[in-house]
Parts: structure tokens; sequence; C-alpha cells
């Protein structure tokens, strides 16, 4: 029969391009998330838009309007009590827009490499293939010193032990994430 279409084998379709917000307000240093990250994960699929609000990402964003994962960043640092009444406002302005535009979001704490490596983490946890087999390597809990832990656990006497290393390594265990 001529003239008959074929439609496309699944696997042989073009992937959409896995894109990632980072936001965060002023000083919270999502633009230089954005960079490390964008120095250390392989090129597309995974595309990375950084801003302060959604509306910085907008003309950007028009290719693929619905992020795969957006990361906020968390409030952190010292500043006086009127500087941080300013910050909270700005962050509950920004989490007040990404709830109105129906996007989840995971929020990102700590300071340079290890706000990188929480980042790398959930990447790979929410978006399953955005990594390379050389970004996942950069992932190895055996070449992670926070993922260190002792062979054996305490026995018994954990209620007077105040070691939040050792709960942390007992929790871990108990969740099989460590």
């Amino acid at each position: 029969m001529t003239g008959a279409v074929t439609p496309p084998r699944a696997d042989s379709l073009p992937h959409p391009p896995l894109l990632l917000f980072v936001l965060g307000i002023a000083g919270s240093g999502a633009e230089v998330l954005g960079a490390a990250l964008r120095a250390r994960l392989a090129p597309p699929p995974l595309h990375i838009l950084c801003g302060q609000s959604l509306a910085d990402l907008a003309p950007e964003a028009e290719v693929a309007p619905r992020p795969t994962l957006t990361l906020l960043m968390g409030l952190e640092g010292s500043c006086t009590p009127a500087e941080q009444a300013a910050r909270e406002a700005a962050d509950a302005r920004l989490r007040n827009d990404l709830a109105q535009a129906g996007l989840a979001y995971r929020v990102i704490y700590g300071a340079g490499e290890q706000r990188v490596a929480q980042a790398l983490r959930t990447i790979k946890a929410s978006m399953p293939g955005a990594l390379s087999p050389a970004d996942q390597a950069l992932l190895d809990p055996a070449l992670d010193p926070a993922t260190e832990r002792s062979t054996r656990l305490r026995a018994g006497g954990c209620e007077k032990c105040s070691d939040p290393a050792c709960e942390h390594r007992l929790f871990s265990a108990l969740l099989g994430r460590g």
C-alpha cells in the first residue's frame, strides 16, 4: 500500500531537553551555583537557566516553559534584622510565584562545594538520565567523604551518646542511604 505513513519508533523520537531552573533572591548565589553546575555537567540534554525570579527566565524558557527541576537557594548568611526581613519577604514572593506557576522546587543550602554537591545529588535523584557517566562518578559515594561511615554502629547507649555524626550514620543506615 503506497502512501501509508509509518509512525516513528518511540526510541527514535528526540528526547525533550531537560530544563533546570536555579532561582534565588539577589545575593543568594543562584548564578554562582548555575555557573558551577554548567562547568561540572555535560552539555545538553541538560539546559540550566538562572535568575532571581521566574520573569528573569521567561525569554529563555519559551522553548521549554516547564522545568524538569527547579532549585531554590535557601536563605543563608548573616545580615542585619532589617536586611533579613527584606530577604525573607523577597524569598516569600519568589516561593509564592513558584506556587502560583504550579512549580515544585527543592531548596539548596550550603556554601561553595557543599552547595554544588547537594545540587548534584538533587539532580541525580530528580532527573534520571540528566547526568552522564562521568557526572555520575562525581557522586560516587565511595569518593564522597560525607558518606564515610564506620564499619560498625555503636551498640547501645544511643540515648546517652549525643554524637550528631553517630546519629546520622545510624539513621542513614536504617534508611538504607549510607
